[in-house]
């Protein structure tokens, strides 16, 4: 989101500075529901715990894994952001 137009930004993603700029709302967008989801994350780690906040995390990990299976048009974009949070999903129950 902050990073979007910058040179890391670009690189990451293989974007051009005009290809950043003409879609940089979107992933602004983006990046903000991003942070929802790792706000939601953070607040059932640190205000219930693991196995207390077990529903609100799994919750919150089950959109991470929905909306990576939805953007799973690019295999990287899976293995990045819904495969990690299976895992975790998996952590979560076995504790």
């Amino acid at each position: 989101m902050f990073w979007w137009r910058k040179p890391h930004g670009r690189r990451t993603f293989g974007m051009t500075q005009a290809v950043a700029d003409s879609c940089a709302v979107l992933a602004a967008n983006q990046g903000l529901y991003n942070g929802f989801l790792a706000t939601g994350l953070l607040w059932a780690l640190i205000g219930y715990g693991i196995v207390p906040g077990r529903a609100i995390l799994t919750f919150f990990l089950a959109c991470v894994i929905v909306a990576g299976l939805y953007g799973g048009a690019s295999r990287r974009i899976v293995l990045v952001q819904s495969v990690p949070a299976g895992l975790a999903l998996a952590m979560v129950w076995l504790a």
